[in-house]
């Protein structure tokens, strides 16, 4: 069974990926203080910004 969390979290990788690319749909699925950290290359997303990540993680 899904948790709440395990829901966004599959929201947000369908609207990031593959043909749908909806990136205020994936802005959307964060609050309004939220951010996106990619601990690996060192950055953080907010606001606007996090729309950024769906073109990366679409290509």
């Amino acid at each position: 069974m899904a948790t709440d969390a395990e829901t966004v979290v599959r929201q947000a990788y369908h609207a990031a990926e593959g043909s749908v690319l909806d990136v205020q749909g994936f802005i959307d699925l964060f609050a309004e203080d939220g951010v996106f950290n990619n601990v690996v290359a060192g950055d953080s997303y907010r606001g606007e910004h996090l729309g950024d990540l769906v073109g990366q993680a679409g290509s």
